[in-house]
């Protein structure tokens, strides 16, 4: 019986030295799989970051770009505008000088055509290219252009009455 104790004991004590070997063994092979992963990670982590500001970075200098096109179109469309406001201008003011009276021989048709064609071209202008405006620089056209059209229509008039 005593043998059996030793026997059974020395097992135990074999046994549990293996199993102790076997899980130092696999939490060795786990740690350093855990380690691998880990670094793996990190890697595609750091590739994944800089994917990503690499395209942060193209979106944004695509943004710059567009909003540098369109502030250099707006500039353009301001400066056509004010180009078609002075024409205009001229126009008006060549026509106001001497009009002629109303009803009467005198009234100069070219002049006032080319003042009514004035008119056209820049509430035109202003209508097509509207998006293009501030909200305080399109109540500022409103008014203005308020003013064109009731002196287009009062020079119209005045050309229907020659």
């Amino acid at each position: 019986m005593e043998e059996l104790f030793k026997f059974l004991g020395g097992s135990v004590l074999l046994l549990g030295c293996v199993s102790y070997i076997i899980k130092s063994i696999i939490s060795q092979q786990l740690t350093k799989d855990l380690a691998l992963y880990k670094s793996e990670l990190n890697s595609k982590n750091d590739l994944e970051l800089e994917k990503f500001k690499h395209n942060l970075y193209m979106t944004a200098t695509d943004f710059e770009k567009r909003v540098q096109i369109l502030h250099e179109k707006r500039a353009s469309i301001i400066a056509e505008l004010y180009t078609k406001l002075i024409e205009f201008i001229n126009a008006a003011s060549i026509y106001v000088t001497d009009p002629g009276e109303p009803g009467s021989k005198n009234i100069d048709n070219d002049k006032a055509m080319e003042c009514l064609k004035d008119a056209k071209a820049l509430n035109q202008h202003i209508d097509i290219n509207r998006i293009y405006f501030t909200e305080e620089l399109c109540r500022m056209i409103d008014s203005l252009s308020g003013a064109i059209s009731s002196s287009i229509t009062i020079l119209n008039i005045r050309l229907k009455a020659t």
